[in-house]
């Protein structure tokens, strides 16, 4: 196995273990001198380590895989969340907020709590119009919030399997000084 590692282009190995060793790694035949060992112990580890270095190969217990896959795929996309330059945020069907990354959360509570009330109206009107297996899931809508503010909202709903509303996912693009501007 060795020398099938050395052929395959694998560098560096991320090795996630309860017990801190590479034992498992090398009673396949791979040899620490084989590669680069990173040992870490936890899921967390795992993900910190994942987001921060570069590896060709991460081993792990078949009962690791499944929760380390999740972790890292929430982590990139609440990252990817909250570098967008719009506000998202994610509300239950009655319309409480469950989520907002930050450039939502930067707005005052009041202006935050009128985009919650908008985005909460456009998911129950959009709840109301969805019929079973339509393709138009979205409604947008302007909201003016005083002379300072105003946002381009666009709801989607999210479905569960029995295609009732599960969530909302509300867009909110700040408007305000395109509208200063007309």
């Amino acid at each position: 196995m060795s020398s099938g590692l050395k052929s395959s282009g694998i560098r560096r190995i991320l090795v996630v273990s309860g017990d801190g060793s590479i034992a498992d790694v090398e009673s396949l035949g791979v040899r620490a001198t084989d590669a680069e060992f990173r040992v870490v112990h936890s899921i967390d580890a795992a993900v910190e380590a994942l987001r921060d270095e570069q590896f060709d190969l991460t081993l792990c217990a078949t009962t690791d895989l499944l929760p380390l896959s999740q972790a890292v795929g929430e982590r990139q996309t609440r990252s990817v969340l909250e570098s967008l330059g719009q506000g998202v945020c994610l509300l239950t069907p009655g319309g409480r907020l469950l989520w907002g990354n930050s450039k939502l959360r930067s707005y005052p509570r009041d202006v935050l709590e009128n985009i919650r009330a908008a985005a909460s109206d456009l998911g129950g009107r959009l709840a109301g119009e969805l019929e079973p297996g339509a393709d138009e899931r979205q409604l947008s809508m302007t909201l003016p919030i005083g002379r300072e503010y105003a946002f381009d909202i666009t709801v989607s709903a999210v479905l569960a399997d029995d295609g009732q509303v599960e969530q909302l996912v509300a867009l909110v693009a700040d408007a305000s000084a395109t509208r200063r501007l007309q």
